[in-house]
């Protein structure tokens, strides 16, 4: 792993046994010498693997037709081209004529490959080819599997996850852990919402990814997108936008971040009142304009439902300053 990207390891459910994390400058020079020390402790083959696609490759069978095809270099294929996905003996040194293991690897013609690999196949050079691995996930066209319990067909939860009144969740969809899925909101048609990500009041998540700890503000319409804090990446038009309004996008819990850059984990409570005090303006607004365009309309049935918001809001304030919460006026 190069120094740039150790910041953004996940975090994973516990310890990983017999993993070994090596950041360095130079990642071939380290894999040289890591597969030297293979070698020294008795392995004699390794496999190495560029994160540049997913595949259901079986690992058992192409490691048994590198032994016995005797290659020193065995690169798995399939019908787009080459993987970076190769097996390969660990005592190569500079003595065996290989030269470096980046250019035995990497010169299409030294060591063509030679394993073709019928299986599922996913290349991950966009963020609309991560959408489309997600996609098939949920729809178990390949051997990757949502995490947690399927609570219902299609619909798969994580430890933690909090799903409140009135919140719809459409199959397929993958909901992460301790992720919170507010009141009157909508997720649904393959959309994931990963770990500690929050979901606000009456928003839709259609066809989407939203990355771990991410806040979703209220109201808010994402489709066919991916969402990483305050990043909007739309696949449709292929546009990458940074919001600045906290109350839209940020990392979950905070309205600003920290000095290195990461996101804080906790907002305290004068964040949050300001917060709420620069919606009302925003949404009193919005209340006007549809209302207004309801009326105009001529839908007077709807327009009953809408004038009732304002006194359940209010009732709802008046309890929560009461009691702190408002679950039982929504």
């Amino acid at each position: 792993m190069q120094p740039e990207a150790a910041g953004r390891i996940p975090v994973f459910r516990g310890p990983l046994v017999d993993i070994n994390l090596r950041v360095a400058d130079n990642s071939w020079s380290a894999v040289t010498e890591i597969l030297l020390n293979y070698s020294k402790n008795g392995c004699d083959c390794a496999f190495v693997v560029k994160p540049s696609a997913y595949a259901d490759v079986d690992l058992a069978d192409l490691l048994d037709f590198h032994r016995e095809s005797q290659r020193m270099v065995t690169r798995a294929s399939d019908r787009e081209g080459s993987l970076d996905l190769w097996v390969m003996n660990c005592d190569l040194t500079e003595e065996s004529g290989l030269g470096s293991i980046s250019g035995a690897l990497l010169e299409p013609d030294r060591f063509p490959p030679s394993y073709f690999v019928e299986e599922y196949v996913r290349r991950i050079t966009h963020a609309r080819d991560f959408r489309q691995l997600i996609t098939d996930a949920l729809l178990s066209r390949c051997n990757l599997a949502p995490m947690g319990e399927q609570v219902r067909p299609g619909i798969w939860a994580d430890d933690g996850v909090e799903i409140q009144k009135g919140a719809r969740i459409v199959a397929p969809a993958y909901l992460g852990r301790r992720c919170t899925i507010a009141k009157t909101a909508l997720v649904t048609r393959f959309s994931n919402i990963e770990r500690d990500s929050h979901i606000d009041y009456g928003t839709v998540i259609e066809n989407s990814s939203i990355l771990p700890n991410t806040y979703i503000g209220v109201w808010l319409d994402v489709r066919h997108s991916v969402v990483h804090g305050n990043k909007l990446l739309n696949l449709e038009r292929d546009v990458l936008v940074e919001v600045c309004d906290s109350r839209l996008l940020r990392c979950n819990g905070t309205v600003g971040r920290e000095k290195d850059g990461r996101c804080a984990s906790v907002a305290s409570a004068s964040d949050r009142s300001h917060e709420k005090s620069l919606l009302f303006p925003d949404s009193a607004r919005f209340y006007t304009a549809e209302l207004k365009e309801l009326l105009w309309k001529g839908e007077f049935r709807n327009t009953l439902r809408l004038g009732l918001l304002p006194l359940l809001a209010t009732a709802a304030a008046v309890e929560y300053r009461i009691t702190g919460s408002d679950r039982g006026i929504w």
